[in-house]
């Protein structure tokens, strides 16, 4: 496998709950622990081929994953030793995406609290997985399978192709005439300027962030898309208001670069409705200057 390949690995203690975990999450039969499998992933935004490893916490990492998810048994304590001695021997890129699946527990589980620590330091995302009910097995719909699904589609992998992208609004009534594909991504389509360091990051205000003379509007995303990814680690060490104020406007900065807004729609529309009609301004006017009474009370 050549390193221009995506690669997903999930690694754990106990390979009956690793397969069954990865067969939920990729909706994928035939995956066998310690062999590669092909996987593909498509959301509304693109397309990408990613290559699929299920590994035992005794075997060699093949190669720096692109995304890494370490699944622990809540219900054995070695569990999560074993998969964090695993971690802390391997270099895991930062970009990565990096999730810890506690099978059998759910947030509120007390056994977590040794997890929560390590996930906070090493920037691991903590996932519980609750036990399935009776007669029920795990599935995309499962709590904490659907948010490891969400985590892995919002990932920028390597070579992903990007579909054209949505169009909405107004621009959707232009695209539906000649504009069938939406143009490139460039700076007019982040809007105006925002004190939110989390969205400068994203948008490229710093000089030199944003290549004017990029063609590839998927290497444009790409770029952004790392942004949003490196802020996670300052996510965390924010109150959970502001967290949550931050990564809701990081969101809608994204959510403009997608051309997904229709503030733009929305203000021409209000500025239309303001406009005189017909030549006439019913906008009240400036009170009149004593002389300018006088002339015209003698011109009446």
């Amino acid at each position: 496998m050549t390193r221009s390949e995506a690669l997903l690995i999930l690694v754990g203690t106990d390979p009956t709950i690793t397969s069954a975990l990865t067969f939920a999450v990729l909706e994928q039969e035939g995956l066998h622990p310690g062999c590669t499998h092909p996987w593909s992933i498509s959301t509304k935004y693109y397309d990408a081929d990613i290559s699929v490893r299920l590994l035992d916490v005794s075997d060699p990492t093949p190669s720096q994953p692109d995304a890494c998810i370490l699944v622990v048994d809540a219900a054995v304590g070695e569990s999560l030793s074993r998969v964090q001695r695993w971690w802390e021997t391997r270099a895991i890129d930062g970009s990565s995406v990096r999730v810890l699946a506690a099978y059998g527990a759910d947030e509120e589980d007390p056994r977590l609290e040794a997890a929560r620590a390590w996930c906070a330091d090493q920037l691991v995302e903590l996932v519980a997985v609750p036990l399935p009910g009776d007669g029920e097995a795990l599935s995309l719909t499962s709590e904490g399978v659907t948010r490891i699904h969400e985590a892995l589609q919002a990932h920028v992998w390597p070579g992903l192709r990007l579909k054209p992208s949505p169009q909405h609004g107004r621009a959707a009534m232009y695209a539906a005439g000649e504009n069938d594909v939406a143009e490139p991504l460039g700076p007019s389509s982040l809007g105006g300027s925002c004190p939110n360091p989390f969205l400068d990051e994203l948008r490229g205000d710093a000089p030199g962030n944003w290549d004017e003379d990029e063609p590839d509007s998927s290497v444009q995303l790409g770029k952004a898309f790392e942004a949003a990814a490196g802020l996670r680690g300052r996510l965390a060490e924010m109150a959970p208001e502001q967290r949550r104020a931050a990564a809701e406007e990081t969101l809608f900065g994204l959510l403009e670069l997608l051309g997904l807004s229709d503030d733009d729609d929305e203000v021409s529309e209000e500025e239309d409705s303001r406009q005189p009609v017909d030549g006439h301004d019913d906008s009240p006017g400036q009170p009149q200057s004593k002389d300018a009474r006088q002339g015209s009370n003698a011109g009446s």
